[in-house]
């Protein structure tokens, strides 16, 4: 029953969203950036700090902490991008 009231509630949003395709296209191109680009970067830095501050040992490299900001700039604009052309 509830898959049911699920599917009309997403057939319902699709059918009375005039451009829903774009929607969707904005949702997916943003958070598929995030997950891909920027959550990990984030991740990393701050299991780099916790890790730093309770064994002493960076899991870091050099080249990950100079690739990391600019991965992350990276990141913001191509979300930019994506909502400025949806």
């Amino acid at each position: 029953i509830m898959r049911t009231v699920y599917v009309l509630a997403a057939a319902f949003c699709g059918a009375s969203v005039p451009s829903f395709g774009k929607l969707v296209g904005l949702v997916g191109g943003v958070a598929c950036t995030a997950l891909g680009m920027t959550v990990p970067v984030i991740m990393l830095n701050k299991v780099n700090k916790e890790t730093l501050a309770k064994s002493g040992k960076p899991i870091m490299s050099g080249l990950d902490k100079v690739l990391s900001p600019f991965i992350f700039l990276l990141s913001v604009i191509i979300m930019a991008f994506v909502v400025a052309t949806s």
